[in-house]
């Protein structure tokens, strides 16, 4: 499938295959057996333990019987829109995976009625899953899907850009939890062609703010609904709940992983052999150096803050396209609306806890606290403006654990020492 079509909504597909047009029913037709035949025949083939070749031609008839034939307001998705599966939080591939199920139960039982023999094979695991669950291998196998996609999207659009290295960078990044390697940024720095740790604290950032807008946008697309706030709500939901299927002991490992490094290997669909974990890089002092985290520190000041912050739907100055999180301490012409946004995303982000954070490679909370700590400090600094309800105790004592951090520049410090003088 084309990158740019991988990308485009599915809600708009969905009511394209009810659409009385023929041109835009066939094309949405099209583009939804594409996007779904693949995960189905894999769910009937692993789960169901149909033979490959019966269960792509069950899953063809299954595309003929309920959505090819059938009028645009009798098919399949007309179901779906006229059910009770539809709505903001509810998304149509668990609608579209029962029916599949349902639709294999159906074939069974002819088969049975005709007084035809099935194998011991064929009859295994074909028991519908009950009503009000879900079962765990379509699950599985969706998130491998859409992380393969994913994967596919992004590593294609590091190839067009030339950040190969980055990629490669990235992958080693999020592999060695399953290796069972633990390389400083230095020694990665090396091995994939970065002058230093800053450089390659960089890239791994790009890369994987990358990961995660392509992974929310294709969630985004097959999620029925509009931008609401109930959808974003949807949308956060179903992302934490791919992440943690994925997260899953089993369901991403060593071999999976190959189709990261080997572009051009299909995802593999089937169970793996050793337990895997894939989990964010939720840094913490723990786990890292202080040269890392320094060098992590540092590569993040050099992120333009526009980058990060939320869509602004005012007027953005001109200055404020290039400024860098760095430039915060020493800003010449603060803009108090701007400040406002930096406090009360890096307080999102310093609060939100694992369940409620989309980022695959999350940066530490101490990030977010001292860009918190930095706004405040400068909107009462500069314009005598409170940010905070924080008491005066409260943020002496905020900024004294700040101060302490070993991989602070000396820039933020004295800002935070500052401020602190001035309370």
């Amino acid at each position: 499938m084309d990158r740019l079509e991988a990308k485009s909504t599915v809600l708009s597909i969905l009511h394209g295959t009810t659409a009385e047009d023929a041109a835009t029913r066939a094309t949405s037709l099209r583009r939804l057996c594409e996007q779904y035949t693949a995960p189905l025949v894999a769910y009937l083939h692993v789960s169901r333990r149909i033979p490959l070749e019966d269960a792509e031609d069950l899953v063809n008839e299954f595309w003929t019987q309920k959505l090819l034939v059938p009028s645009a307001h009798e098919n399949i998705v007309a179901k779906y829109f006229q059910s009770s599966a539809y709505g903001p939080t509810r998304g149509f591939r668990k609608f579209i995976f029962r029916s599949v199920a349902n639709f294999q139960l159906d074939h069974v039982k002819k088969i049975q009625r005709r007084g035809k023999t099935l194998s011991l094979e064929q009859l295994e695991g074909w028991q519908p899953t009950s009503d009000g669950l879900v079962d765990p291998e379509f699950d599985r196998i969706w998130a491998r899907h859409i992380l393969g996609q994913v994967v596919d999207i992004a590593r294609g659009e590091c190839e067009l850009k030339g950040q190969q290295d980055m990629w490669r960078l990235f992958v080693a990044c999020i592999s060695q939890p399953l290796n069972n390697t633990q390389r400083s940024m230095s020694e990665l720095a090396v091995l994939h062609g970065f002058d230093n740790a800053k450089q390659a604290s960089a890239a791994l950032i790009t890369v994987s703010r990358k990961f995660d807008r392509l992974l929310k946008s294709l969630v985004a697309n097959y999620l029925p609904g509009q931008e609401t706030t109930e959808e974003n709500e949807a949308l956060i939901a179903e992302v934490n709940d791919l992440r943690e299927i994925l997260s899953r002991p089993g369901v991403v490992n060593v071999e999976s992983l190959g189709l990261l490094e080997n572009p051009g290997e299909p995802a593999q669909m089937n169970r793996g052999e050793t337990d895997g974990n894939l989990t964010c890089l939720n840094f913490s002092h723990n786990r890292i150096s202080h040269s890392d985290l320094t060098s992590l520190w540092q590569a993040l000041l050099e992120q333009r803050l526009l980058d990060w912050l939320p869509e602004f739907s005012g007027p953005i100055a001109v200055d404020w396209h290039s400024l860098r999180f760095g430039d915060l301490a020493n800003w010449a012409n603060p803009h108090l609306e701007l400040l406002r946004m930096v406090h009360q995303y890096s307080k999102r982000q310093g609060t939100s806890s694992q369940e409620t954070a989309f980022e695959f490679v999350r940066l530490p909370k101490e990030f977010f606290s001292v860009i918190y700590l930095t706004a405040i400090a400068v909107s009462y600094l500069q314009f005598c403006t409170h940010l905070s309800k924080a008491s005066r105790s409260q943020l002496v004592e905020w900024v004294d654990a700040a101060a302490l951090f070993p991989w602070l520049d000396s820039r933020t410090r004295e800002l935070l020492v500052d401020f602190q003088d001035n309370l």
